[in-house]
């Protein structure tokens, strides 16, 4: 686990990712769901246990980005982002 996150720290660093984390103290007013990825707001790749799904229905999709936003809003960026990774890394020594 220990790589898995010093690879973390090392993405928060590039310029055309926004690497953001939930602090585990944040009161959150929903949790994540399944891994959802979105592309160009016409179709939305969601993974379950047991089966991959395409959506494409506009409205279904929204719902996903406005998710997303929430989740984004809970999230620390840049710095603190790097030092709650750090303060992982530290507690698995």
């Amino acid at each position: 686990m220990r790589e898995q996150l010093e690879r973390l720290l090392a993405v928060t660093t590039f310029p055309s990712i926004s690497f953001g984390v939930i602090p585990p103290d944040v009161v959150r007013g929903m949790w994540p769901g399944e891994g959802v990825w979105i592309f160009d707001e016409k179709i939305a790749v969601v993974e379950t246990t047991t089966a991959e799904l395409t959506i494409t229905q506009p409205s279904e999709i929204a719902l996903f980005l406005r998710s997303f936003e929430r989740l984004q809003g809970h999230a620390v960026y840049g710095s603190e982002a790097r030092s709650l990774i750090t303060k992982a890394i530290e507690e698995l020594e």
